[in-house]
């Protein structure tokens, strides 16, 4: 485990220099969310809405994840009573998104069920981008 710490600390020195003349794009999700209904007439509204959520909270989960474990380390090397505070944030943060999304399905519709999170995990990857510089 020491040796691939390790090697991602290495690996993230020597692509840091090319970060530096060349960042990184950050992904447009509302973007891609929009491009991906447009090309998905095929599946008729439902579907497209369905399936477009579905691509983009896997992109967006998979950020969050990436982005938790940077700051999360970042904040342990520092202050591990922050790194707990941040963690319980994080954990309260998924709570609510459940619930309030849960709520808001049954009362809106069927479509809130899928884009509630999408939304809501829209907007946790520009906080956590905040959190760890990158936005």
């Amino acid at each position: 485990m020491h040796l691939f710490a390790t090697g991602i600390a290495l690996g993230s020195i020597l692509l840091s220099t090319q970060a530096l003349a060349d960042p990184p794009k950050l992904k447009d999700y509302r973007a891609a969310y929009d491009e991906c209904l447009k090309a998905s007439t095929d599946a008729g509204p439902t579907g497209a809405v369905e399936g477009c959520t579905e691509f983009v909270v896997d992109e967006t989960k998979r950020e969050i994840n990436a982005l938790y474990n940077v700051i999360h380390a970042q904040l342990e090397s520092k202050s591990p009573d922050d790194a707990a505070e941040f963690d319980k944030a994080q954990r309260s943060w998924l709570a609510y998104r459940n619930a309030h999304c849960d709520l808001a399905g049954k009362y809106i519709g069927s479509p809130e069920f899928v884009v509630c999170p999408m939304n809501l995990d829209i907007e946790r990857v520009h906080e956590l981008r905040q959190i760890a510089g990158q936005g």
